[in-house]
């Protein structure tokens, strides 16, 4: 039978356990732990956790995780895994590779709250969000509690480091079926993606390259190369060039079983409110595709075998191959057909 541990000093754990409550410093070696709840620095060797709740640091070597929730900053060595990643706060890992990564939460699931002039608490009853007004939090310094039953642990953080957990830093070579991102990102780090959604800001050089791509929020790229791509158009973006096999930058978002099927951790809810916002003109360079619908965009070049120019678009040239529609509310200055 599995043993469980609380523990409120520093402790060393190994061997098959049950469920661990620390608050305090941990240390798991060569360990098969079903549930890790905790606050404060963890260090992990060659375990595998189930599930983890943490608000802290976290280090591990060569260890796997089925679901890891977390607030704070994630120092991965070696080769680790893990199915469903929520991490709120920096990652830096040399190699990680996993089913779905998250770098932010849903607000108004987990809670942060308080006021200016007391603690700040953190309720681990809930599920893993991060919710900070900015606004509220005037101080140069606020007190975040974390309650674990009768014991309490406090962090002070700082008013820039509560800003900076908004801003999601990863580096490293990261690999993920899904990577959902929640807040304003940037892609400088070596990644591997099969499918990216965003509700946030995706900033980046280069080429983002992935599978399919659903953007939801603003996105700033040099070019986009997938074989689905939707963006909800959105004056703040600035992309040059899309290529890909089925693209859609329009203001309508059909959920269908495609986007359905794709392994996320945001409920599909989150992503439908997203995609009911109103849109905004996007400008783009250049638009290469096999089908191809637009609203809202402006562009100098599009080509595609089958193009659908919807509504209150001004596109230079549209190449098409086999059919073209055009909105009488948009213009086209020039099509040819290829």
């Amino acid at each position: 039978m599995r043993r469980n541990i609380l523990s409120f000093t520093s402790k060393t754990i190994t061997g098959e356990i049950g469920k661990i409550l620390a608050a305090g410093d941990v240390n798991i070696s060569n360990a098969d732990v079903e549930k890790l709840t905790g606050a404060g620095d963890v260090n992990i060797e060659s375990s595998y956790i189930a599930e983890t709740k943490l608000a802290g640091d976290l280090t591990a070597s060569d260890s796997s995780f089925g679901n890891l929730n977390m607030a704070g900053e994630v120092r991965l060595l070696g080769n680790c895994k893990g199915d469903t990643l929520i991490i709120i706060g920096k990652l830096e890992a040399e190699s990680l590779e996993a089913r779905i990564l998250r770098n932010f939460s849903v607000k108004n699931n987990v809670k942060i709250y308080g006021n200016i002039d007391k603690d700040v608490n953190i309720d681990f009853n809930n599920n893993w969000d991060l919710n900070i007004n900015q606004k509220e939090y005037r101080k140069e310094k606020v007190n975040i509690q974390f309650n674990l039953g009768s014991k309490n642990k406090k962090f002070q953080y700082g008013r820039n480091e509560i800003d900076h957990m908004q801003d999601s830093i990863y580096k490293g070579k990261i690999k993920a079926e899904t990577f959902e991102n929640l807040c304003d990102f940037h892609l400088n780090f070596a990644y591997e993606f099969k499918n990216i959604l965003s509700i946030g800001s995706l900033h980046g050089e280069g080429v983002l390259e992935c599978e399919e791509l659903y953007s939801f929020g603003n996105i700033n790229m040099e070019e986009i190369n997938a074989e689905v791509v939707y963006i909800h158009p959105d004056s703040r973006s600035k992309v040059k060039q899309v290529m890909g096999s089925d693209i859609r930058i329009t203001e309508s978002f059909l959920m269908d079983q495609t986007f359905l099927s794709l392994p996320k951790s945001a409920d599909n809810k989150i992503y439908k409110k997203e995609a009911s916002k109103s849109a905004t003109i996007m400008e783009l360079d250049s638009i290469e595709g096999d089908d191809i619908v637009l609203d809202h965009v402006l562009a100098k070049r599009v080509s595609g075998d089958h193009v659908v120019i919807g509504d209150h678009c001004v596109i230079d040239c549209v190449e098409y191959k086999n059919n073209i529609e055009i909105s009488s509310k948009s213009v086209v200055k020039n099509k040819i057909k290829i």
